[in-house]
């Protein structure tokens, strides 16, 4: 039996639909790559605030983690890690930041969308070059920092925006040791 123009109509509009969805979580891709991206370049620059304005600020379960620097809930906790934490750490002592570094290039992108196009996840790589409080009479110390970026990804008044995201340190060690 042949369908009728109706049932093919139906039929046609959700392809498209399913069509469209599947066009919004390719581009959703791109979105959360950009995220990172912004964040990493903003991190890597002391660009506290800018860092902030990436993460979403209005759904429940906001969350910054970095191993060794804690755990930073909701809005409230993510603001302060930026705005108030790295802010007065970055500018405690009268050198200010001359000679302070963090820069953590990512690869090895791994994002997935979910079906419904309104979150998402995603995993990178890092091998970074830090420097921390000096030893020994130095001001800095230089580190080599592997590990792994994990995210995750909400859409927030019709943007995605980062809604969790913990670095998890595999190995840190002095670049000459």
């Amino acid at each position: 039996m042949s369908e009728t123009l109706e049932e093919r109509v139906r039929s046609m509009e959700q392809t498209i639909a399913d069509m469209q969805n599947e066009i919004n979580r390719c581009k959703a891709v791109t979105a959360c790559a950009n995220l990172i991206g912004h964040y990493i370049n903003f991190h890597s620059a002391s660009m506290e605030k800018e860092s902030y304005e990436l993460f979403a600020k209005h759904t429940p379960g906001t969350l910054m983690c970095i191993d060794g620097w804690g755990v930073y809930l909701e809005n409230e906790g993510v603001r302060r890690f930026f705005l108030e934490w790295l802010t007065f750490a970055e500018t405690e002592s009268e050198a200010g930041m001359a000679g302070r570094l963090y820069r953590h290039d990512i690869s090895t992108p791994l994002i997935e969308v979910a079906r419904d196009g309104k979150t998402a996840k995603g995993i990178w790589s890092s091998l970074g070059a830090e420097t921390c409080p000096g030893s020994n009479g130095r001001k800095f110390d230089s580190v080599w920092c592997l590990g792994t970026y994990e995210a995750a990804f909400v859409v927030e008044d019709g943007e995605w925006k980062i809604w969790k995201l913990m670095f998890r340190d595999t190995l840190m060690t002095p670049f000459d040791g």
